[in-house]
């Protein structure tokens, strides 16, 4: 229940990094007129993510067998790679205030590129904690809706005190707490993705898998932040 309140928490904090500064941007131009593109947009992404895995979810009840333990570790490994594809590739974008956020974006502002980004913004940050969520449904659904309401209730009182307040607060502390719990979670399925896929109870492999998926993610981590740092004192 945690785990999940934890990855909507990060990856809708993420999503209202985005599109909050971008409505206020729209609003200080006078074009509030646009904003309905970025509500659709969001709206659309978030629709077609339940969708998505919801039939996920409806399709791995139908299997059994090895069939089964194919498309859990496969679900599993894919979970842990998106941790790994969070510090490699968008590790570097985490730290910045959340005032400063729009400068970061080229955004044409008409009623296509608005509705694209806050579509590709949504459903991205949506199907990953619906792809999170996925191995652990055995929870409940009552449990998982209400870890993912908390998750995005934290994540947007923090916005809206953060943006209102107008308060630059560096969230790259914030980002790199949650992403060593990430880390250690993301070693977790990987272990246990690897024992799906072999279709054994293997402490043994399942620790090796652990500590190899670990080892790169701390690596990378460890980058980010001395990199982060070295930048900030320049």
């Amino acid at each position: 229940m945690y785990t999940i309140a934890l990855i909507a928490f990060r990856e809708s904090l993420e999503m209202f990094l985005i599109l909050v500064p971008l409505i206020a941007y729209l609003a200080k131009v006078n074009r509030k007129d646009l904003a309905k593109y970025i509500y659709w947009g969001s709206s659309t992404g978030l629709l077609l993510s339940i969708v998505l895995g919801a039939l996920l979810h409806d399709y791995s009840q139908s299997l059994a067998g090895y069939s089964k333990n194919l498309f859990e570790g496969s679900i599993l490994l894919i979970v842990a790679g998106l941790i790994l594809y969070n510090l490699v590739i968008i590790g570097s974008k985490k730290g910045k205030s959340i005032a400063n956020i729009e400068e970061d974006y080229n955004v044409s502002i008409n009623a296509y590129s608005l509705f694209i980004l806050a579509f590709l913004t949504v459903f991205r940050e949506s199907l990953e904690i619906i792809m999170f969520g996925l191995p652990l449904f055995d929870i409940g659904a009552l449990n998982i809706g209400i870890s993912l309401l908390l998750g995005v209730f934290v994540s947007s009182a923090i916005t809206i005190v953060i943006y209102r307040t107008t308060l630059k607060l560096n969230i790259g502390i914030l980002f790199s707490i949650i992403t060593l719990v990430l880390i250690f979670i993301g070693s977790l399925m990987f272990g246990e993705g690897i024992a799906e896929l072999m279709a054994i109870e293997d402490e043994t492999v399942i620790g090796a898998g652990r500590i190899v998926y670990a080892v790169p993610c701390m690596y990378f981590f460890i980058k980010n932040v001395t990199k982060s740092y070295i930048k900030k004192k320049k």
